[in-house]
């Protein structure tokens, strides 16, 4: 893949819906689907030494996060099915620390919604009590708090990587839960979506962007 120059890959995401002995996948077949398909291994867990050595491999760092040139070409990990875990593993190892250096790696985030959850740690905290029809409000509009969904603390890490994120249209994961589907307007929930992750960076301190330009902040969003 690393070779393939007229058509070379961006990003692969790194989990789906079922567990792959790489990482753990957030929860996201809800209602009835839920009844009928089980997604419960590997929910609650994070990368695994095999999803280490694939996260190296593809951005092509070595154990201490320099830059491997036999490794190739950088594909770029994307973090949509990944549990909440699995993502703060990420940040932890390989974002944060990299942010504002010649390394820094921008962090992609393919198709992916609000919580409406402040920090990583409340969203972990919250992966346990998960169920249909739960919702938070914040700005006026009910949110979808599960963590397949990004809280403010990881989207103002996006941010601060100069990442992106990219928006997802499904009615659920933008908050509108099964018996809103016929009476919502569906655009008002994807703006609100918008509106709200900007928000997380216009109202960051520096610290939390680790002194990123605020005037930057639409460019994060697609």
């Amino acid at each position: 893949m690393k070779s393939w120059n007229d058509t070379p890959v961006f990003f692969v995401s790194l989990a789906h819906h079922f567990y792959n002995q790489l990482c753990g996948q957030a929860p996201s077949i809800p209602d009835e689907g839920a009844f009928f398909i089980n997604q419960s291994e590997g929910l609650l867990s994070g990368i695994t030494s095999k999803g280490w050595a694939v996260i190296r491999e593809l951005l092509s760092l070595d154990d201490s996060n320099q830059i491997d040139i036999s490794k190739g070409r950088r594909i770029l990990v994307d973090l949509k099915h990944m549990n909440v875990v699995s993502r703060n593993d990420y940040y932890q190892q390989i974002i944060t620390p990299l942010i504002g250096t010649v390394n820094q790696i921008p962090v992609i985030a393919s198709h992916c919604c609000y919580s409406g959850i402040d920090t990583i740690a409340q969203l972990t905290n919250d992966m346990k009590n998960e169920n249909n029809g739960s919702s938070v409000e914040k700005y006026g509009t009910a949110f979808y708090p599960w963590n397949i969904n990004l809280c403010d603390e990881e989207i103002r890490l996006i941010f601060a990587s100069g990442g992106i994120i990219g928006l997802n249209f499904d009615q659920g994961v933008l908050g509108i839960s099964g018996k809103q589907k016929k009476d919502v307007n569906h655009f008002s929930h994807l703006f609100a979506n918008i509106r709200a992750m900007v928000l997380s960076v216009l109202n960051a301190s520096d610290e939390q962007l680790f002194g990123q330009p605020k005037q930057n902040t639409w460019n994060f969003i697609g």
